[in-house]
């Protein structure tokens, strides 16, 4: 069974929801504004982007708990960092430990390790957002990997 099943403590909202995000999927994530979250090489997050490609795309790693990692195409984790999100963590530890809370079909909140919430404004730039505007809320795809991302060499 799946270990994202909506309950009614983590969705007030609507307890006919249920996330179906599981350890091993690679998933985009869509802002509220129709752009994709994606990951630089220099560990930060942009939420500006129009199209999906490796950087746009997550890999999800299960972390016990119904908590799980999101690995970025260059190997590092997404990690709640209080005041805001950075993409460069090599370890998946207390504040890379996101869980996902259904937000409506194929829909999350994202919260971090802290307690943050991934949040993107109108024009882009990623933030934490504890109210809840509409901008932590996310659409997510599920998608093959690609070779880039599986990384096996052959």
């Amino acid at each position: 069974h799946s270990h994202c099943e909506s309950h009614s403590h983590c969705d007030s909202h609507s307890t006919s929801y249920s996330c179906d995000i599981e350890d091993g999927d690679y998933i985009t994530l869509q802002t509220a504004f129709d752009k994709y979250l994606s990951a630089t090489e220099h560990g930060t997050l942009e939420g500006d982007r129009e199209i999906v490609g490796p950087s746009e795309t997550f890999h999800v790693v299960g972390a016990g708990r119904r908590k799980y990692g999101l690995l970025t195409d260059y190997d590092k984790y997404i990690s709640d960092e209080g005041d805001c999100f950075a993409a460069n963590s090599d370890e998946l530890d207390h504040n890379e430990e996101m869980r996902f809370e259904p937000r409506g079909r194929g829909k999350i909140a994202i919260r971090g390790g802290q307690g943050s919430y991934l949040s993107v404004t109108n024009d882009g730039e990623v933030d934490v957002g504890n109210k809840h505007r509409g901008w932590e809320v996310f659409t997510y795809t599920k998608v093959r990997p690609t070779v880039d991302n599986l990384k096996t060499g052959d």
